[in-house]
């Protein structure tokens, strides 16, 4: 037994007599590497970090004669302090501006849809994207941190975000579009979050203008056209024409009069013009009439509005894929919005003409005429913020609606 306590302190001396003959630096490290010429103590480590003492204040000033620039991090106010002598107090060690936090702990997902999520903006085939471009989605952060969290490139173009959290909970995060979508289709994106976020899907669209026929001239406005199966649509609500204000009739002598919601120009710029059924129709009854709208353009009758349901899936779920998304141009929750069709609908609202005489239904509905009569009524389609569906009525021809048109065959 004594012998072998005799071999075990030799080679314990044997190993520690090299560090104690240099009496001087001392290297801490997993590698073997020797401490720099110019340091005493040289700790390397790419995981681990140099803990100081900690203590709290009343510990900290009950040091006995503490060295000149000691050292001690203070458990109470969580600070950093230096002992000065010069001065004969410790005093706080100021940080700058500049800090590193750790990676997030967050969750976007496992695998299923994005929480909440909300496509903006215009995905057109052949564009760019813009600043305009981005999605929003739902993140549950339960430490804050930095993040990182990115799309697949499907179609040309992609999406991603990077910073930090600095409050736990629900949050949401805009991701910035780039790239240019290559083809008008359907596109499935994967969003991936760091440090082990979790995956979600979404789905965004791009679109595809009208062949050979981007945009039109019409009335000093400029509208953009959208490929929707086989039919070409105006994209923007029409807004042709001089305002007269509500309780106003418009009347049969040549000038085109529009209602702007609550008699403000800019109502106009932003949804399009609201019109009586005689003054789109220009006064005639024949249905598919060019009316108010460019030459080469016609007021799209009940058969070619059906058209168009047919083609979005049906009456249920039509109108979801005809509106813009999130709550800028719909009240909450715009149910069912993804403008998948890039027909980008808005809740225009609606004129109500003698004996109520006024402006309703804001954010509301979008409701669109057809150029087809019904008895002294006429046919219209409506979308609405709390459904999905591109609803059929019909209604008095003294009511005021938005009016999109339809390219000729």
């Amino acid at each position: 037994m004594k012998t072998t306590v005799r071999f075990f302190f030799l080679v314990g001396l044997i190993v520690f007599i090299p560090v104690l003959s240099s009496l001087s630096q001392v290297s801490i490290n997993t590698t073997g590497v020797p401490p720099a010429n110019s340091a005493m103590l040289d700790i390397s480590s790419t995981s681990r970090g140099l803990l100081m003492p900690r203590m709290t204040q009343v510990e900290m000033t009950s040091i006995n004669n503490p060295a000149n620039g000691l050292q001690v991090f203070c458990t109470t106010d969580n600070k950093l302090y230096i002992f000065l002598s010069s001065i004969n107090r410790w005093k706080e060690i100021e940080l700058g501006a500049g800090e590193l936090l750790p990676p997030a702990t967050l969750s976007i997902g496992t695998g299923g849809s994005c929480t909440n999520t909300i496509v903006h903006g215009n995905y057109w085939a052949g564009i760019s994207l813009t600043s305009s471009e981005f999605v929003t989605i739902q993140v549950e952060v339960s430490a804050i941190g930095t993040y990182s969290i990115t799309t697949n490139v499907i179609n040309g173009y992609s999406f991603s975000a990077s910073g930090e959290f600095s409050t736990s909970g629900t949050q949401t995060v805009n991701l910035a579009g780039s790239g240019t979508p290559l083809t008008a289709q359907t596109d499935q994106f994967t969003v991936t979050a760091s440090n082990n976020g979790g995956t979600c899907t979404f789905e965004g669209y791009a679109w595809a203008s009208c062949s050979g026929l981007p945009t039109v001239l019409y009335g000093s406005q400029t509208y953009h056209t959208i490929q929707i199966g086989t039919q070409c649509w105006l994209k923007e609500n029409l807004n042709i024409g001089n305002r007269i204000n509500g309780g106003v009739t418009p009347a049969n002598n040549g000038i085109i009069e529009k209602y702007c919601y609550n008699n403000s120009e800019d109502s106009c710029t932003v949804y399009g013009g609201l019109y009586r059924w005689s003054e789109m129709m220009q006064y005639v009854t024949t249905e598919g009439t060019r009316g108010i709208c460019p030459e080469g353009w016609h007021i799209p009758a009940v058969a070619e509005w059906n058209v168009l349901r047919d083609y979005l899936g049906g009456q249920s779920v039509a109108g979801g894929k005809m509106k813009e998304t999130g709550t800028r141009y719909w009240l909450s929750p715009n149910t069912g919005a993804t403008n998948s069709s890039g027909f980008s609908d808005r809740g225009a609202g609606t004129f109500r003409q003698s004996p109520y005489n006024y402006f309703y239904l804001l954010n509301e509905a979008g409701i669109f005429w057809t150029s087809t009569e019904y008895f002294s009524s006429a046919y219209r389609r409506d979308t609405h913020y709390s459904s999905a569906e591109l609803s059929p009525y019909y209604c008095s021809q003294n009511e005021a609606f938005s009016v999109r048109c339809l390219k000729d065959l």
